[in-house]
């Protein structure tokens, strides 16, 4: 396991310390799923509660799947819902990050306190200077990482399995004052190359390791695991 960066100090209420992920497998909708992770040797787990999604769980099923992520960061997926109700389930699931992944306005992050907010933004070559503007004001106003993904079809949101725009996302996490995570079609066979193309912080995968939507596969998460970690293998954190 890559150990997380760890970001300043606890999070008040949420409980824990505010610490970066290196490894994230997203979408997840078992506690077996949560176990092989585990074992694959990432460091976090996304679970997703928007409700159009096809991986999307309740609170009752994130609490279980939360409770069997032992040494895993748990990172609670958003998209464009109410801060309180935000709040709400972190609490009650032991949620430790925030993922913000909709059109959600940066004055939502006073209202998230104390709980650590990743803001995901999608990019591509014809809105890499907008994305680069939006990402230094959330990072300024005291987000704690930017999770760039691949520009989706409209009204979707991301976990189709598109890949992103390496070249425009390389260009943003050399001008960006933080973390940078990348996700967006990412796999075993390709995240070696990515890291190599991007330089990222950290990566993010949900179809890329799946039988079918929400069911990951052990073997592929396995693999994407140890293909991040060689690739990283005598990278200085």
């Amino acid at each position: 396991m890559l150990f997380p960066l760890w970001l300043g100090s606890g999070c008040g209420q949420a409980g824990c310390g505010e610490k970066m992920f290196r490894i994230k497998i997203c979408g997840l909708s078992s506690p077996e799923d949560a176990q092989r992770v585990a074992e694959a040797g990432a460091d976090a787990i996304g679970l997703n509660f928007y409700p159009r999604s096809l991986r999307h769980v309740t609170v009752e099923q994130a609490r279980k799947i939360a409770a069997a992520a032992t040494g895993l960061l748990k990172v609670g997926l958003f998209v464009n819902e109410r801060p309180e109700l935000v709040r709400e389930v972190a609490a009650a699931v032991g949620l430790d990050c925030l993922q913000l992944h909709g059109d959600e306005p940066v004055e939502d992050l006073a209202e998230l306190e104390p709980w650590p907010v990743l803001r995901a933004l999608r990019v591509g070559e014809g809105n890499r200077a907008e994305v680069l503007a939006i990402a230094r004001d959330w990072l300024a106003r005291g987000a704690k990482a930017i999770l760039l993904d691949a520009v989706q079809r409209p009204g979707e949101f991301g976990g189709g399995g598109v890949t992103g725009d390496w070249a425009a996302a390389q260009d943003l996490v050399s001008q960006l004052p933080g973390p940078v995570i990348l996700a967006g079609g990412l796999g075993p066979d390709n995240v070696a190359a990515a890291i190599a193309a991007v330089q990222p912080f950290g990566v993010d995968c949900a179809s890329g390791v799946e039988r079918f939507p929400g069911k990951k596969d052990a073997e592929m998460v396995r693999r994407f695991v140890q293909a991040t970690q060689r690739a990283w293998s005598g990278t200085r954190l």
